[in-house]
């Protein structure tokens, strides 16, 4: 929480965002159970990363932090950009996606029309200097067309994470 200078998670978050552009992946620990987790979570997903807190003892918060840390230690593509053809009415969420990390996954939301059986999408990325591109073929079930109200609240709050990061760019 800030306390001098900008105190306005408005603020700090469009300044900071504006400034880094994703190039720079942000992680957060805050260490009590009053900490801005929707700054946090805001921030670290506009500019590539995570974020957690500890809820319990400030004594023992740093015995989670190196748990913490352990999940962005071993990057495997940077700088990704995940990328659907337009044409196809396809809408996913988040716009800018996180690193991969091993051992950790990337999730992207989305929604396309419902004639649609199957997308393809390109990933790039850099895996340490070296430029990587591939494309993948993400083919629907029927039973896939039916999301539980959990994947839809989750569609809705990236969606709407990526209108307010867009209105800060």
């Amino acid at each position: 929480e800030a306390t001098a200078g900008m105190t306005k998670s408005t603020d700090i978050l469009a300044a900071f965002t504006k400034l880094n552009g994703g190039l720079v992946s942000v992680y957060m620990y805050g260490v009590k159970e009053r900490a801005n987790k929707q700054l946090m979570d805001l921030l670290s997903r506009g500019n590539r990363g995570g974020w957690t807190y500890h809820a319990g003892d400030r004594k023992q918060a740093a015995a989670e932090l190196n748990g913490f840390l352990e999940t962005f230690h071993d990057p495997v593509l940077t700088d990704m950009r995940v990328m659907f053809a337009s044409a196809n009415g396809v809408e996913v969420h988040p716009k800018m996606v996180r690193n991969l990390y091993k051992g950790r996954p990337v999730e992207i939301w989305g929604s396309c029309p419902a004639e649609i059986k199957d997308l393809a999408f390109a990933v790039r990325g850099l895996n340490g200097a070296d430029a990587f591109e591939s494309v993948f073929r993400l083919p629907f079930a029927p039973a896939a067309r039916t999301l539980d109200l959990t994947a839809k609240a989750e569609w809705a709050k990236l969606k709407s994470y990526d209108l307010q990061l867009g209105a800060l760019r």
